[in-house]
C-alpha cells in the first residue's frame, strides 16, 4: 500500500508510543474545496457570512493500492471516497500534537 500525504504537514505515525514513522507531505498540489461566502447578517456591525463549500480542488483520482491522507474538511465532502485518510492525532500534556495512532476514512 503506498500512502500518499496531501497535506502541508509531515505525519508522524505512533506505534507502541513511539514514532515508527514519518509521512512527508508529497510535492503534488494541495487538495481544496471551493467556498463562497454569503452574507446573512451582521454581528456588532461586522458582516456575518455563511460559508457555503463546493466542488474539491487537487484531489487525485483513486488509483489501486494508493491512500491519500487528507483534512477532516477533503474526507467529509467526498464520503463516496474509500481511499482517503485523516490521521486521529494523538496530543503531549500540554496539547501540543504529536503524531497520530491511527487514521479515519469513510
Amino acid at each position: 500500500m503506498i500512502v500518499v500525504n496531501l497535506t502541508p504537514h509531515p505525519i508522524d505515525v505512533i506505534i507502541d508510543g513511539k514514532v515508527s514513522e514519518t509521512i512527508s507531505p508529497s510535492d503534488m498540489p494541495k487538495p481544496r474545496l471551493s467556498t463562497q461566502d454569503v452574507e446573512v447578517g451582521s454581528v456588532l456591525g461586522v458582516p456575518l457570512v455563511r460559508r457555503e463549500y463546493g466542488q474539491t480542488e487537487n484531489l487525485p483520482d483513486p488509483q489501486s493500492d494508493v491512500c491519500y491522507i487528507v483534512s477532516g474538511l477533503i474526507l467529509s465532502a467526498n464520503t463516496g471516497r474509500k481511499d482517503l485518510l485523516v490521521p486521529n492525532t494523538v496530543r503531549d500534556k500540554d496539547g501540543r500534537i504529536i503524531g497520530c495512532d491511527s487514521f479515519a476514512t469513510n
